[in-house]
Protein backbone atom coordinates (compact mmCIF):
# COMPACT_ATOMS: atom_id res chain seq x y z
CA UNK A 1 0.00 0.00 0.00
CA UNK A 2 1.10 3.61 -1.12
CA UNK A 3 1.04 6.69 1.32
CA UNK A 4 1.47 10.33 -0.22
CA UNK A 5 0.60 13.15 1.80
CA UNK A 6 0.26 16.47 -0.63
CA UNK A 7 3.68 17.57 -1.45
CA UNK A 8 5.82 14.91 0.24
CA UNK A 9 7.26 12.00 -1.73
CA UNK A 10 5.26 8.21 -1.60
CA UNK A 11 6.22 5.88 0.70
CA UNK A 12 5.45 1.95 1.36
CA UNK A 13 3.94 0.84 4.15
CA UNK A 14 4.93 -2.30 5.38
CA UNK A 15 3.29 -5.19 7.08
CA UNK A 16 5.45 -4.77 9.54
CA UNK A 17 4.52 -1.25 10.07
CA UNK A 18 0.63 -1.97 9.99
CA UNK A 19 0.99 -4.42 13.15
CA UNK A 20 2.33 -1.83 15.46
CA UNK A 21 -0.77 0.48 15.09
CA UNK A 22 -3.80 0.14 17.74
CA UNK A 23 -6.30 -1.78 17.69
CA UNK A 24 -9.96 -0.44 18.52
CA UNK A 25 -11.87 -1.67 21.27
CA UNK A 26 -15.83 -2.45 20.12
CA UNK A 27 -18.40 -2.99 22.42
CA UNK A 28 -21.28 -5.56 21.92
CA UNK A 29 -24.63 -6.03 23.91
CA UNK A 30 -26.77 -9.22 23.67
CA UNK A 31 -30.04 -8.94 22.24
CA UNK A 32 -32.14 -11.80 23.43
CA UNK A 33 -35.04 -9.95 25.40
CA UNK A 34 -36.07 -12.93 26.85
CA UNK A 35 -32.38 -12.71 29.28
CA UNK A 36 -30.31 -9.85 30.53
CA UNK A 37 -29.00 -7.55 28.66
CA UNK A 38 -25.05 -8.12 28.66
CA UNK A 39 -22.02 -6.35 27.10
CA UNK A 40 -18.29 -7.15 26.73
CA UNK A 41 -15.63 -5.72 24.74
CA UNK A 42 -14.16 -6.95 22.07
CA UNK A 43 -10.44 -5.56 20.42
CA UNK A 44 -11.08 -6.17 16.72
CA UNK A 45 -9.43 -4.74 13.41
CA UNK A 46 -11.09 -1.73 11.96
CA UNK A 47 -11.58 -3.58 8.69
CA UNK A 48 -12.92 -6.97 10.63
CA UNK A 49 -16.34 -7.21 9.89
CA UNK A 50 -18.51 -6.98 13.10
CA UNK A 51 -19.77 -9.71 15.49
CA UNK A 52 -23.55 -11.36 14.58
CA UNK A 53 -22.77 -14.09 17.58
CA UNK A 54 -20.55 -13.77 21.13
CA UNK A 55 -17.43 -15.87 20.67
CA UNK A 56 -18.22 -17.53 24.40
CA UNK A 57 -21.86 -18.07 24.56
CA UNK A 58 -23.29 -18.38 21.06
CA UNK A 59 -25.63 -15.48 21.81
CA UNK A 60 -26.70 -13.15 19.35
CA UNK A 61 -25.15 -9.42 19.38
CA UNK A 62 -24.62 -6.54 17.96
CA UNK A 63 -22.04 -3.38 18.31
CA UNK A 64 -22.77 -0.75 20.50
CA UNK A 65 -22.40 2.71 19.13
CA UNK A 66 -21.11 5.08 21.58
CA UNK A 67 -19.38 8.49 22.07
CA UNK A 68 -16.10 6.65 21.73
CA UNK A 69 -13.42 8.57 24.53
CA UNK A 70 -12.83 12.48 25.04
CA UNK A 71 -9.82 14.28 26.37
CA UNK A 72 -10.54 15.64 29.59
CA UNK A 73 -9.39 19.46 29.92
CA UNK A 74 -8.04 20.45 33.36
CA UNK A 75 -8.54 24.25 34.27
CA UNK A 76 -11.00 26.97 33.67
CA UNK A 77 -14.63 25.55 33.13
CA UNK A 78 -16.39 26.11 29.31
CA UNK A 79 -20.00 26.16 30.87
CA UNK A 80 -21.57 26.53 33.64
CA UNK A 81 -21.00 23.87 36.94
CA UNK A 82 -23.18 22.69 39.51
CA UNK A 83 -22.90 25.70 42.10
CA UNK A 84 -23.18 28.09 39.46
CA UNK A 85 -26.56 27.00 38.26
CA UNK A 86 -29.46 28.69 39.93
CA UNK A 87 -30.32 29.90 43.36
CA UNK A 88 -29.72 27.19 46.35
CA UNK A 89 -30.53 29.77 49.10
CA UNK A 90 -34.32 29.20 48.40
Amino acid sequence: MEYRRPGEEKFQLTPSWRKKLPVPTYVYETTDQSRPVRRFEVAQKFLDAPLKVDPSTGEIVRRVISGGLAPLVRGRSTGPCVGSVGSHSE
